[in-house]
């Protein structure tokens, strides 16, 4: 999932550079919505990893992820 909303943000800043004139505002948080949808999923896949290797949870990593809402 994470691929997915790199190359969606990706795509997005391709478009917002080429039609930069053009844009409507929703336009820019639509923009805000792919970032913050990028850095939940990186902020799990970091969790996830730490699971892994530690085989428990940290605290310090779980709370960043609420605050992103």
């Amino acid at each position: 999932m994470t691929i997915v909303y790199v190359l969606f943000g990706f795509t997005w800043l391709l478009l917002l550079a080429c039609y930069w004139r053009d844009l409507l505002r929703i336009q820019y948080y639509m923009g805000l919505v792919i970032l913050l949808g990028l850095l939940e999923k990186v902020f799990y896949y970091s969790e996830y990893e730490h699971v892994d290797k530690n085989g428990e949870t940290s605290k310090s990593k779980q709370l960043p992820i609420p605050l992103l809402y």
